[in-house]
């Protein structure tokens, strides 16, 4: 059941055009260090309508913490 959800958001997610090429253009710039992993799934989710992800500010607060 999980893997049928996650295949299925990413296919909504992702679709389109320019899906891949995205993905990938934010995949590298979360690699370089030049976007956290949570603000970029953000920009995904928002650009498809799917909303935030909520942990971004949990995940933030334990990066200045760490």
């Amino acid at each position: 059941m999980v893997e049928l959800l996650e295949s299925r958001l990413l296919e909504r997610a992702l679709g389109g055009a320019d899906g891949d090429a995205r993905l990938a253009e934010l995949a590298g710039e979360v690699a370089d260090r030049k976007k956290d992993p949570f603000t970029a799934v953000n920009e995904i989710l928002k650009k498809s309508g799917l909303g935030r992800v909520a942990e971004e500010k949990r995940w933030r607060q334990r990066r200045r913490v760490n």
